[in-house]
């Protein structure tokens, strides 16, 4: 599989104009940590995962705040706190 960065930005633009058509300007997140798997792990479907450790959505939010103000550089693993929280929404806002 290849994944293009247009492919990628064009159905992120789809699904964000999904949800403002449902006319919610925000989402109330009640759940704070979560489970991580370290991708070392994550992509071995072969075995079980055996380590763990908890994340944070409000301390993902905040690292992506700072980034989106330009207070800290852009990075690639700035994607991954952003999936974090773009797994919350999906979870919870099913419409």
């Amino acid at each position: 599989m290849r994944i293009t960065i247009d492919e990628l930005e064009a159905m992120t633009r789809v699904l964000f104009d999904h949800l403002r058509r449902t006319e919610r300007g925000t989402i109330d997140v009640s759940q704070d940590y979560y489970w991580h798997i370290p991708k070392e792990q994550r992509y071995d479907a072969h075995s079980n995962p055996t380590a763990f450790t908890l994340g944070q959505l409000s301390d993902d939010w905040s690292e992506l705040r700072k980034i989106a103000s330009g207070q800290n550089d852009p990075i690639a693993y700035g994607l991954v706190s952003l999936s974090t929280v773009l797994l919350y929404v999906g979870d919870q806002e099913v419409y």
